[in-house]
This record gives C-alpha cells, structure tokens and sequence, in this order.
C-alpha cells in the first residue's frame, strides 16, 4: 500500500516527461488503485465508531492474546 503511490509519482513523472496521454491515463489508474481501499477502510472505521460495533467488515490482525497483561479483548 505504501509503494503504490511511489509507482504513481513515477507513472506520473514519465507521462510529463513524454506527454503521453495513455501514459497520463496510467497515471490517474494508479493513484485511483490505492484510493479505493482507502476510502472504504476509512468509511469502515468511522461507521464502526457511531454506533459501536462494526457495520462494514475490515480485515484486521490476530487479537491480542488475553493472558497478556493490560490487554483487553475486543468487545
């Protein structure tokens, strides 16, 4: 996720160079890649902070183990 919009400078850095209009078409593809996901991982978790509970599911880590002291379940 963090390499993509490194891609996209340079996609994009070729297409000003060249001024290419399918070079600048694959430009704006790859900053729209990452864009997606994005939005949807932030449209996740502020749906999930109104009410409390998750409304749209987001892939997350393992939980942390419970015998692990200071750390709560999730609820």
């Amino acid at each position: 996720m963090v390499t993509l919009p490194a891609v996209r400078s340079a996609v994009t850095g070729i297409a000003e160079l060249n001024a290419s209009p399918v070079r600048e078409s694959a430009a704006g593809v790859t900053g729209l890649v990452p864009a997606a996901p994005a939005r949807y991982a932030a449209l996740a978790f502020l749906l999930e902070n109104a009410p409390g509970r998750a409304v749209l599911p987001v892939p997350r880590g393992k939980p942390p183990a419970a015998s692990q002291p200071g750390m709560r379940p999730r609820l």
